[in-house]
C-alpha cells in the first residue's frame, strides 16, 4: 500500500464559512507568537513572513467533511 502524505489546502473565499470560522479562530484567540518567522531583504525591500499552526480541530463543526484534517495555519507577510 502506499503511503498517504500531508497536504495543505488553500482556504479561500470559496468555502466562505470556513474560511470566516477559521480567521476567527487566529483573529479572537490572540494569535500569539508565531510557530516560524523570517525577515528577508531583497531587491530594495524588506519582507516579513510569520506562520501559525493549531492542531486543535475539535471546536470545528465541518472536520467530518474534510477527511484527514489534522490542522489550521495562518500565514501572514508584510513588505516594504
Amino acid at each position: 500500500m502506499e503511503k498517504q502524505g500531508d497536504y495543505v489546502l488553500s482556504l479561500k473565499e470559496n468555502h466562505p464559512e470556513t474560511s470566516r470560522e477559521v480567521r476567527e479562530l487566529f483573529e479572537e484567540n490572540g494569535i500569539g507568537e508565531p510557530g516560524y518567522s523570517e525577515v528577508t531583504k531583497d531587491h530594495g525591500r524588506i519582507e516579513k513572513r510569520e506562520a501559525w499552526l493549531s492542531t486543535d480541530i475539535s471546536w470545528f463543526a465541518g472536520k467530518q467533511e474534510w477527511e484527514g484534517l489534522k490542522g489550521f495555519g495562518c500565514i501572514r507577510s508584510s513588505r516594504q
